[in-house]
């Protein structure tokens, strides 16, 4: 009914606000995991934005969740990049140097 489409619509809004604030610019990663079975049903996925429908899994136990989110992560780990400026990069060598004796 009319009632529970306007429920419906308020709340995947809140979802998709929530998972954007997780996600601000191109570099960043976050793992968002929706706990409610109603995620699972593709009239509900249907409701979230394509990029999170592109990348979304269903995951039916609790171990299952466990391992796909370490290897989400530990696939970023690989690819993370700092870019310093020279002055910084020469303290940050300084302070390594400094916590190494």
């Amino acid at each position: 009914d009319k009632g529970e489409a306007l429920l419906t619509n308020m709340c995947s809004k809140a979802v998709n606000q929530s998972v954007g604030r997780a996600i601000r610019h191109a570099n960043d990663y976050a793992a968002i995991i929706l706990i409610d079975q109603r995620f699972a049903r593709d009239n509900q996925q249907a409701l979230l934005p394509n990029w999170i429908q592109q990348r979304s899994q269903i995951c039916d136990n609790f171990g299952h969740l466990v391992k796909s989110i370490a290897k989400f992560f530990s696939s970023k780990k690989s690819t993370v990049t700092v870019s310093l400026c020279t002055d910084c990069r020469t303290r940050l060598l300084m302070d390594l140097n400094f916590a190494i004796t």
